[in-house]
């Protein structure tokens, strides 16, 4: 009996080490915002659920916004601030070490703080795929305040609530993504809301829809890039009603 005790004790903590060494691994592996997004993000105000950018304007979408996988929420603050400035509030929500998978309800917290706000929901690469299942989710609750999901170099989750609803959808791909290619998410195109608008950034990255730290884009700059995000989204949520 000590002996399995003892065998046992040391796989739980053998365990824990794994554990605890794979999430400083994680911590390390989280891409910082550039300088650009610090100064960016002076312009939001710190929640308890991310970093908020209000706006004067009351009849406009809340946007919410789940980052990539191991990417600081920060890093979209740039795009964020410009939508900000033409009166749609953004809220960029945190996640357990950066990974939207581990929080997927988070956006309920900022829901229950604008609880007479419209919204839409969406994120980067990892961060819309979890938005999306959220967006489902909140389609089978008959949430009326949810008026559209966006997609950043990202899949959907392929739920037949979204594919079959008419709520207004933006997918955008970089010709140069290596990781979300433009041609995977066109042959799924099916999956993807029935209003879904396509669009592609010619010569945008995976990386070039945040703005991280060392990253460089080698066929668009990065500053064109975020331009061109900003500018999809206010367009397309300027259809929205």
């Amino acid at each position: 009996m000590k002996k399995r005790t003892k065998v046992i004790s040391g796989l739980l903590a053998g365990i824990g080490t794994l554990a605890v060494g794979g999430t400083l691994w994680l911590q390390r592996s989280i891409k910082k915002p550039s300088g650009a997004a610090e100064q960016a993000i002076r312009g939001a105000l710190k929640q308890e659920e991310g970093w908020y950018f209000p706006s004067l304007k009351d009849d406009l979408p809340l946007v919410i916004v789940y980052p990539g996988a191991l990417i600081d929420v920060r890093a979209y603050s740039i795009w964020a601030e410009k939508l900000a400035d033409v009166g749609y509030p953004v809220f960029l929500v945190t996640m357990p070490l950066e990974l939207a998978l581990l929080a997927p309800q988070r956006a309920e917290k900022v829901l229950n703080r604008f609880s007479e706000r419209n919204y839409v929901i969406g994120g980067h690469s990892l961060g819309g795929f979890t938005a999306s299942g959220v967006a489902a989710q909140r389609l089978e609750a008959d949430d009326s305040r949810l008026k559209g999901v966006f997609y950043l170099a990202s899949y959907t989750d392929d739920d037949v609530i979204l594919q079959n609803s008419d709520l207004a959808s933006l997918v955008v791909t970089g010709s140069k993504d290596k990781d979300i290619k433009e041609k995977d998410v066109l042959e799924k195109k099916h999956s993807y809301p029935k209003n879904s608008r396509f669009y592609s950034i010619n010569g945008g990255d995976h990386l070039g829809f945040a703005s991280v730290a060392g990253h460089q884009g080698k066929a668009l700059p990065e500053q064109q890039q975020q331009q061109q995000v900003a500018a999809l989204l206010k367009d397309w949520l300027e259809t929205i009603r």
